[in-house]
C-alpha cells in the first residue's frame, strides 16, 4: 500500500468514526467538528487531486489533523458510553484467573482477595475454559460434600461462557446478558486468549451522573451501582488474617 493510499484511509477512518459518535456531540461541538471536518476534507482532496506530488506536503498536515481530529472525539465524544463504544473501553483488564486444576479454594481466595464474585479459567496456555463464580463454588461444595481445598476448580466451573472481542460494540455485550442471563461477559481475543472481563457493574458505573429518570429509579439504579461496587479495595485475605 503507497503512502497517500494510507493517508488517505486513516483520514477516512476518522471521519467515519466522528459520524458514528455525532449522536454524542453537544451543539456547539458539532460546529468545532464541522469546521474541523471541513479542514479533513481539504486534505483528501488535495491527495486526490494533485496525486503523488502533493504527498510529501499533505502528509504532515494530514498527521496533525489525524491528530487533532482523535483528540477532539476524545474529548467531545468519548466521554460517555454508546452502544458502538467498543468492549475494550469498559472491561476490567488483567483479570486475575485460575486454573482448571486449582482447588476450590484457590478460587475462592482470589475472589476474596480481588473483592469479585467470579474468576475466569484459563488453561496452560491463557485461553479461556470456563467461569467460576461464588455461587458455583458454594454450590459445589454443598452438592459434592467436601472442602473448598479437597475439590477441583473444573468440577465447579460453568463451561457454557459467552465471550466477546475487544472491539465488539456494547451492544453485543448487552444482548449477550439478556438472552442468556449472565452479569459477565469475558472479552477474548480471535484466538480465544484471556483479554479482560465485563461484569454489569462495569456497565452501570458508566451511567451518566445526570439521569432524567424518576426519583425511585434513580435511587434504585444508585443502589445497583452501589451494591455492585467493589468495598474491599486493597484488603487480601492474607493482610485481613495478619490483622486478627
Amino acid at each position: 500500500m503507497d503512502l497517500r493510499t494510507q493517508i488517505m484511509e486513516h483520514l477516512a477512518a476518522v471521519r467515519e468514526h466522528a459520524k458514528l459518535q455525532a449522536h454524542l456531540f453537544s451543539m456547539d461541538a458539532r460546529e468545532l467538528w464541522k469546521d474541523l471536518d471541513d479542514e479533513l476534507f481539504a486534505v483528501e482532496d488535495q491527495l486526490t487531486r494533485n496525486g503523488e506530488r502533493a504527498v510529501a506536503a499533505a502528509a504532515q498536515r494530514a498527521a496533525e489533523l489525524v491528530q487533532r481530529a482523535e483528540a477532539f472525539l476524545d474529548r467531545h465524544a468519548l466521554g460517555e458510553l454508546s452502544l458502538l463504544s467498543p468492549a475494550s473501553r469498559v472491561m476490567t483488564p488483567a483479570v486475575v484467573s485460575c486454573l482448571p486444576s486449582d482447588s476450590l479454594n484457590v478460587a475462592a481466595q482470589i475472589m476474596w482477595n480481588e473483592d469479585c464474585g467470579a474468576v475466569p479459567v484459563v488453561d496452560a496456555a491463557g485461553l479461556l475454559v470456563g467461569l467460576i463464580t461464588d455461587r458455583d463454588l458454594s454450590m459445589a461444595c454443598y452438592t459434592q460434600g467436601r472442602a473448598p481445598a479437597q475439590a477441583r476448580v473444573d468440577s465447579a466451573m460453568s463451561r457454557a461462557v459467552y465471550t466477546v472481542g475487544p472491539n465488539a460494540p456494547l451492544s453485543d455485550v448487552i444482548a449477550l446478558m439478556k438472552k442468556y442471563r449472565v452479569r459477565r461477559v469475558p472479552v477474548v481475543s480471535e484466538g480465544g486468549r484471556l483479554q479482560g472481563l465485563i461484569s454489569l457493574a462495569d456497565l452501570l458505573r458508566h451511567l451518566p451522573e445526570q439521569r432524567q429518570s424518576s426519583p425511585f429509579e434513580a435511587a434504585l439504579m444508585d443502589a445497583l451501582i452501589a451494591i455492585s461496587g467493589k468495598q474491599r479495595p486493597g484488603r487480601t485475605l492474607r493482610s485481613v488474617l495478619a490483622a486478627e
